[in-house]
C-alpha cells in the first residue's frame, strides 16, 4: 500500500490560491521498526513480571487473557524488555496477577528495604497491619515519628478513596 499521492483541488481563498497541492511522504509498506535490543529498565520490569507470573503459576497466554493485555506476543515483548510498558499496562498486569503495581516495580534483590517490602506480599492483611504498627512503634521509640506521621494523610486519602476501579 502506497501512501504517497498528490492531489490538486481548486481553492479560492480571497483570490490568492487557485490550486492547493498536498504532498504526502512516501512511507511505502514498511512496518514500524521494533526494538531489538532490550531497554535496561524495561528488561528489569519484564523480568520481574515474568518471575511474578511464574510464581503465580500463570502461563503467558493465561496472564495476557486474564489481565486484558490481549496479546501474548505483547506480554512476551514486555518480559524480554523490548517494550516499555505504560503505567496502565503495569496496573492491568498487576490486577491480573492479583498483586499491587508496587509489587511489579519492586526489585527485592536491589536491597534490604525492597526485600522487606517483597516479603510482606506473603503476609495476611491483619499481619501486615500488625507489622506496620510494630514498625511505627519502634520508630516512635527512637524519636523518628515524623516518618509515621507523614504517611498518615496519605493513608487517610487512600482509605477514603477505596479500592481502585478496573
Amino acid at each position: 500500500m502506497r501512501l504517497s499521492r498528490q492531489t490538486e483541488s481548486p481553492v479560492n481563498i480571497f483570490g490568492c490560491l487557485d490550486k492547493l497541492v498536498i504532498r504526502l511522504p512516501d512511507v511505502g509498506s514498511r512496518a514500524v521498526p521494533r526494538r531489538t535490543i532490550p531497554d535496561a529498565f524495561a528488561l528489569a520490569i519484564g523480568t520481574r513480571i515474568k518471575n511474578l507470573r511464574e510464581e503465580a503459576g500463570f502461563t503467558i497466554e493465561r496472564l495476557a487473557y486474564e489481565s486484558d493485555v490481549g496479546s501474548k506476543g505483547h506480554l512476551s515483548s514486555i518480559e524480554r524488555g523490548l517494550v516499555r510498558p505504560t503505567a496502565h499496562t503495569l496496573r492491568t498486569l498487576a490486577d491480573g496477577l492479583g498483586i499491587l503495581v508496587t509489587d511489579v516495580v519492586n526489585f527485592p534483590e536491589a536491597g534490604d528495604r525492597q526485600r522487606l517490602f517483597d516479603l510482606t506480599r506473603q503476609l495476611s492483611p491483619p499481619r501486615v497491619k500488625a507489622l506496620l504498627r510494630e514498625v511505627e512503634g519502634s520508630l516512635a521509640r527512637y524519636g523518628i515519628s515524623k516518618a509515621a506521621d507523614s504517611a498518615g494523610p496519605y493513608r487517610e486519602r487512600a482509605r477514603r478513596a477505596g479500592p481502585a476501579k478496573k
